[in-house]
């Protein structure tokens, strides 16, 4: 079923400070050009998602680790927003 709004908004109160927590530590990244990101809030939600990842996909991920999936994850995430040095 689905929620009550009682319970249903405190929950996302949370899931959004989650998602705030990496967007403020993405913006400072920027700022010190060791990030490089477009759209902060963009990035923090599919960060937020792919820590996710397992919860939502278990039946498909097996025989991995939870140390792996957090190691794979890191370098999936900063592959794709560490700024470029030429």
């Amino acid at each position: 079923g689905v929620l009550k709004k009682k319970y249903l908004y405190p929950i996302l109160g949370k899931e959004a400070n989650f998602v705030k927590h990496f967007e403020k530590i993405i913006i400072m990244g920027s700022e010190k050009k060791v990030f490089e990101v477009k759209n902060t809030n963009l990035i923090a939600n599919m960060i937020s998602l792919t820590c996710a990842l397992k919860i939502l996909r278990k039946w498909n991920i097996k025989n991995i680790t939870d140390e792996e999936l957090i190691e794979e994850t890191i370098n999936f995430v900063l592959n794709g927003i560490l700024a470029r040095v030429c």
